[in-house]
Order: structure tokens, then C-alpha cells, then sequence
């Protein structure tokens, strides 16, 4: 949560005592997926960039307790808050590197509502040790944005290569602007929006 706009929602609901509503939903279009999964600037809409993707206005529809925009089509819509200012532990879980998390004292999701298609299908993701689909789906959602992040701050940022482990390796190409400038943007590559939550790793290389 930290890391994603929600945060920002979360916490002036908790500055005011109250509960937000959320609305999650399942089994959907693999673009407004990948698109939810990628860092965008707060102002930026992921429907907006899934219908550049996908060159046609992305349908969406309105969840029937919230009354918030939803993916059309998706199999499975749960509506409900996340509860102010609780937390309970949670974990640990198998996670997308192939081992497990440790606990973590997370927010509380209570859900009001269940919608779904006749006969819907629970779409999952295989994860593990790399490479899994996770690999496959993130890899491009990291390189994108790194790349420019990157770019706006360092013109000579050639290319970023994060298909690996799910971006937390970056491998970036740059020129050479002075000495140790390569260790500069390295260090910037895992401060960056996206970096703070995706890159551990980094690994610089010449422009050849």
C-alpha cells in the first residue's frame, strides 16, 4: 500500500476517523492489469493509458455499492472498505521470488458485497522462482517507467533492461557525462518513484 496512490486515499480517511471504500476487481482484461500494475504520475489514468494500448476507448462500468468505475467485463467485482485504522498481521506468504515474505502488520479489508458473471473464472498468476508470468507481466511495467524517470533527469540514459526477477535487478545503459556519473544514476535509479518499490539491484553498463 505504501507505495501505490491508495496510500494517499488511506490516509486522509484515517485523519477523519472514517472507513474507505474500495472496489476490487478480479479476471480482468490482461491490459487494464498490466496497466494496474504500473506506476503512473497521480494525475495519469490507468483506463485512459489501456485505451491507448489498445487504440479504443477502454469500457468500463460502475460498481453496483460503491458506484465506483469498474473494468467492464471482469468476472468478479468485491466491494467494501478498508477499516480505519486497523491493522492485523499478516503472513507470511509465498511470494513471486520463490520464497517466503515475513509478517507484516496490514490494513483490514471488510467486504460488503460480491458480484460476479455466470459461471466466472478465477484468473491467478503463476509465481515462484523466476521466470514465472510475473516476470513476463512486470518486467515490461518496470523497464518503461525507470526508463523514464530516468531519461527526464539524465538525457544520456540510453536503455533499461529490468526483465528480470520481476525488475528487481535493473540493468541500465548510459553514456558518460563525467567521473562517476554511472554510479549517480545508478544510485538515482533506486530512488526514483518506481524505484523505491521495484528496483534492489542495479547494474550499469557503457552505451555499447
Amino acid at each position: 500500500v505504501p507505495m501505490h496512490d491508495i496510500a494517499l486515499h488511506l490516509h486522509k480517511a484515517e485523519e477523519r476517523g472514517e472507513d474507505l471504500p474500495i472496489a476490487i476487481t478480479l479476471g480482468n482484461d490482461p491490459i487494464i492489469t498490466l496497466m494496474g500494475a504500473t506506476p503512473l504520475k497521480y494525475d495519469q489514468s490507468e483506463y485512459e493509458m489501456a485505451g491507448a494500448l489498445r487504440e479504443s476507448p477502454y469500457p468500463i462500468a460502475t460498481a453496483p455499492l460503491t458506484g465506483f468505475d469498474v473494468p467492464w467485463g471482469s468476472e468478479v467485482i468485491l466491494e467494501g472498505v478498508i477499516e480505519s485504522r486497523k491493522r492485523e498481521i499478516e503472513g507470511p506468504f509465498g511470494e513471486f521470488t520463490g520464497h517466503y515474505s515475513g509478517g507484516r502488520n496490514m490494513t483490514v479489508v471488510r467486504i460488503d458485497k460480491v458480484s460476479y458473471r455466470t459461471r466466472p473464472i478465477f484468473e491467478s498468476l503463476y509465481l515462484g522462482m523466476p521466470w514465472t508470468e510475473i516476470d513476463y507481466l512486470m518486467g515490461p511495467a518496470t523497464c518503461v517507467p525507470l526508463y523514464q524517470q530516468l531519461k527526464a533527469e539524465f538525457p544520456e540514459v540510453q536503455a533499461v533492461n529490468a526483465m528480470y526477477t520481476h525488475g528487481l535487478l535493473a540493468i541500465i545503459s548510459t553514456k558518460k557525462r563525467y567521473g562517476g556519473f554511472a554510479r549517480a544514476v545508478g544510485l538515482r535509479a533506486m530512488t526514483t518513484p518506481h524505484g523505491l518499490g521495484y528496483v534492489k539491484m542495479v547494474i550499469m553498463v557503457d552505451e555499447d
